[in-house]
């Protein structure tokens, strides 16, 4: 899998072993161009998913208008992402109908998850 050209292993596509949200770089080289297998998605896509789900985390009901810096959960930065509904490394594609809108501590919990 790559990651705008980079070839990367994840927890989910050959390191299990690693956490969640961390990716390795399997070698120094960058692939010319963007290929079917890469993990970047489009920005057209990517506002296109957030605009179709209302800007709302899909599994909490976050948005952007109930950050708060006092809440616990926002320890870390909040912000939303486009999550793949059927795994990237599993065949999911960037469209919009394999992608959702989750919170990016939903989406970590999701992914811990698999």
């Amino acid at each position: 899998m790559t990651e705008m050209g980079w070839p990367i292993v994840t927890h989910t596509n050959g390191r299990p072993d690693l956490p969640v949200g961390i990716y390795v770089l399997e070698e120094d080289r960058q692939a010319p161009q963007a290929s079917e297998h890469d993990r970047q998605i489009p920005d057209a896509v990517r506002r296109a998913v957030l605009v179709r789900d209302h800007y709302i985390c899909k599994d909490c009901g976050w948005t952007h208008d109930q950050w708060n810096s006092s809440d616990s959960r926002h320890l870390e930065a909040h912000y939303l992402e486009a999550h793949h509904i059927t795994a990237h490394a599993d065949g999911g594609s960037n469209t919009e109908s394999n992608l959702v809108t989750l919170c990016n501590i939903c989406h970590d919990v999701r992914h811990r998850k698999t």
